[in-house]
């Protein structure tokens, strides 16, 4: 049995190593072919799975203010004054045989972008709140594009042109490698090429297939040869914190007060449909849910002192006041209590493709349920930027929190906040 088992394992590595020896010229565009061919027999697909995912990048590039907001970037931030944070994310794409996206998943880091960020560890303490995240993203496969009457004809015409490129290139590089040079002294030879390496030889065959999708979506954006497409995703993303920076608790002002660490956790849930249409723009519809750890300081059920009002309070406790110079305090009877949120929110971005900024709306709709309750509503201008090659994603928000005064307090008006987001799409999967 064991000699089975070691057989076998001889023969997965040996299929491994041959697997990523198989990647050749040849086998590049054999496979390229492949898909062309099949893009081309079908009557009802426009444009290849890789150009597909091209194309859904640069829709989805236009609406990013967190880690709820589909990025298809390698490297992401995004800051917002909403909730204080600065999220730094990548992605990992996994794609199904045909190179369509199946999940993208993405690690993500959470730290306080309140009172300089950058300070995270000062005399002996962590001076903030650091958050580690991993967020899942499964892009269903049910994307579909409806395009006009004619215009796959020119589309195949153009994958052949760009297999044609792709395909003279290899041969000249082919020719280059088998030509004999006959060198000063007179010796013929064949030049010394160096083998790629097995990642070199993927990310070759990786740009074949990205050059084609790339002109693919480059054309039916230009010349409008669709006119909409539907797709959707299912995310399920949480944070769990790595450092906690300490806050101080009091019942009252006399009492000393107790320094504690709220250690907040949450898990989320997501599903996103987009619609786009060539002359109208793009409609994304987000309904997601929301657990998370919570307790009466973060959730604004205490009052929130700092020095200047602490040391102006008749009576307190002088003793706090160092403790609360560089630290947030609070005042009031602290519990710890588990809060469910429900999220729903309509994003409309406009299809301007030849202006500076694309601008959009946004409403979200906030329901919360537990000791913390408010209902909240959020609405928003994104405007993206056009850059060289990503844009800068920027949303000016107007939230009214707690519109439902579930404390039930005398002479209730809901708070109005006014924010900034900002995301920054570093590098794209598809260039």
């Amino acid at each position: 049995m064991k000699r089975k088992l070691h057989y076998a394992l001889i023969l997965l590595l040996a299929s491994g190593i041959s697997a990523s020896g198989q990647i050749t010229n040849k086998s590049i565009l054999s496979g390229l072919e492949t898909e062309l061919i099949t893009t081309e027999k079908k009557s009802d697909m426009l444009i290849t799975p890789t150009g597909l995912n091209v194309f859904l990048q640069r829709k989805t590039l236009s609406y990013l203010t967190g880690v709820s907001d589909l990025s298809l970037a390698k490297f992401y931030a995004s800051v917002s004054t909403e909730n204080e944070k600065l999220n730094l994310g990548f992605n990992i794409p996994v794609k199904y045989d045909d190179n369509s996206l199946m999940l993208l998943i993405n690690p993500v880091v959470e730290a306080d972008a309140k009172n300089s960020f950058s300070t995270l560890y000062k005399n002996d303490k962590w001076q903030g709140t650091i958050r580690a995240g991993l967020k899942l993203t499964y892009l269903l496969p049910f994307g579909t594009m409806n395009f006009l009457d004619g215009k796959k004809t020119n589309l195949d015409i153009l994958r052949k042109t760009k297999y044609e490129e792709i395909a003279s290139a290899y041969k000249a590089e082919d020719d280059k490698q088998n030509k004999p040079v006959t060198t000063l002294t007179g010796n013929v030879t064949l030049p010394v090429t160096e083998d790629l390496s097995a990642r070199e030889l993927r990310k070759k065959q990786r740009d074949a297939y990205d050059a084609v999708g790339i002109a693919e979506a480059d054309y039916i954006e230009k010349n409008k040869s669709y006119t909409w497409m539907q797709t959707g995703w299912i995310s399920a993303w949480g944070f769990t914190p790595v450092t906690e920076a300490s806050k101080y608790i009091s019942p009252n002002y006399l009492t000393a007060f107790e320094a504690t660490r709220f250690r907040l956790w949450e898990i989320n849930l997501q599903y996103t449909h987009l619609f786009q249409n060539s002359r109208l723009g793009s409609f994304y519809l987000s309904p997601w849910i929301k657990r998370f750890q919570n307790n009466s300081a973060n959730a604004d059920l205490m009052t929130n002192v700092d020095y200047g009002l602490y040391s102006q309070v008749p009576g307190t406790a002088q003793t706090n006041l160092a403790l609360i110079e560089t630290n947030p305090a609070f005042v009031g009877i602290y519990s710890e209590f588990m809060t469910t949120n429900f999220n729903f929110q309509l994003v409309y971005i406009t299809p301007f493709t030849n202006t500076l900024i694309k601008p959009g709306i946004s409403i979200r709709y906030e329901k919360n349920w537990g000791d913390y309750s408010p209902q909240n509503w959020r609405f928003g201008l994104p405007l993206a930027i056009q850059g060289k090659s990503t844009p800068i994603n920027i949303e000016l928000q107007y939230r009214l929190n707690n519109v439902n005064n579930y404390k039930n307090e005398v002479d209730h008006s809901p708070k109005k906040t006014f924010g900034i987001s900002v995301g920054l799409p570093f590098s794209l999967l598809y260039k």
